[in-house]
């Protein structure tokens, strides 16, 4: 598994690839597992999913190279990569190191630069921060978040509220390292609220050991569309690593999800939608997301760089870049939402001129 770069103290752990990596496979005719005594579950997986794929559905990236059948070709040959992989569902993680070993430079652009760009965010975060910038000691940190006129900034802003009640409180209990973790996923919260179209549920609990390993936290679903889900928060309390990125069952679950966003919003508006994970790991965050250029192909999976709560007063102003990625991943939301609710509209718009032409006695 691949994550982001950690912007600050960590380092997302990437897999690691032979110096001598053999050339890209060409594009395959028909399908051919290695010939072997026996086939792992995660080969037979593999073929079962790439014969499902119709041609229509294939992503043809360059007259040499179908991206299906680059990444079964690929698996074929280097079954062992398959150990703990999403490529065995072509869920491609276009952070990973093996797109290097797997497809031409000019393929590898193409493939990432298709991948819709976060929106851009909102000027209101950098303009808030102005006041943290030139903080120089406690004193002058207590000064500015006991500041009336800077709650009268942007009196309904999320990170002014995160920046009080976070660095108010860490001054009061210095040794309290739970508040970071709470007041981002506090943070996390107050904007999904924000969106009125969107709801977020508890999905069943499941065990859990010592509060590390991921948990899908909430659901994240459209209320006005039969509930339909279109991410998920997945929050672990303690920084591991080897977590960044997102679980395994999390990439899965959003790719499901796409999947059923498709069979609603129809072939036209594919490309128009996505799936969230929001990771909250310790003091970390990072979004992850989940796209496919047409129903039925290759899913696509982007982390971004993980962003941390800054722990020292003096980087407070880190801040803006934490809740910068955070208010993006939710603008996605938004995003998918109205396309989701627009493709509803449009479906009962149908039906109502059917039954009319109907009772009209149109054709």
């Amino acid at each position: 598994m691949s994550g982001g770069k950690v912007t600050q103290h960590f380092h997302g752990q990437n897999s690691t690839l032979s110096a001598s990596n053999p050339p890209k496979e060409s594009t395959v005719s028909e399908p051919g597992l290695s010939e072997t005594p026996q086939k792992t579950w995660s080969q037979r997986k593999i073929l079962t999913t790439y014969v499902s794929i119709r041609t229509t559905d294939k992503w043809a990236v360059s007259r040499g190279c179908i991206v299906e059948d680059r990444i079964y070709m690929y698996c074929n040959t280097h079954p062992s990569i398959l150990e703990g992989s999403l490529l065995e569902f072509f869920v491609l993680d276009i952070a990973d190191p093996l797109m290097t070993a797997m497809f031409e430079i000019s393929e590898e652009q193409v493939i990432r630069n298709a991948f819709p760009p976060l929106p851009p965010p909102n000027d209101s975060v950098r303009h808030g921060m102005q006041p943290y910038y030139n903080i120089k000691s406690l004193d002058c940190l207590r000064d500015v978040l006991s500041s009336n006129e800077t709650c009268r900034r942007d009196a309904t802003s999320s990170w002014i509220r995160l920046a009080h009640d976070s660095f108010y409180r860490r001054l009061c209990c210095r040794d309290n390292k739970k508040l970071f973790h709470i007041s981002l996923l506090s943070l996390v919260y107050e904007l999904l609220d924000t969106i009125d179209s969107i709801d977020t549920i508890v999905p069943p609990p499941r065990p859990s050991i010592d509060n590390v390993w991921p948990e899908l936290d909430h659901i994240i679903q459209v209320d006005d569309v039969g509930g339909t889900a279109i991410g998920a928060i997945e929050v672990s309390h303690r920084f591991q690593p080897n977590l960044l990125g997102g679980s395994r069952a999390l990439r899965l679950k959003l790719r499901d999800m796409l999947i059923h966003i498709h069979g609603i919003v129809g072939a036209r508006a594919a490309h128009r939608v996505q799936t969230v994970g929001i990771i909250v790991t310790g003091r970390q965050v990072q979004i992850v997301r989940c796209w496919a250029r047409r129903p039925g192909g290759v899913v696509l999976l982007q982390p971004s760089d993980v962003q941390e709560f800054p722990e020292r007063f003096q980087h407070i102003v880190a801040l803006q870049y934490m809740v910068k990625y955070v208010i993006m991943g939710t603008q996605v939301l938004r995003d998918v939402s109205n396309v989701l609710m627009e493709s509803q509209m449009g479906h009962r718009e149908a039906r109502f001129f059917e039954v009319d032409g109907v009772e009209s006695g149109l054709e």
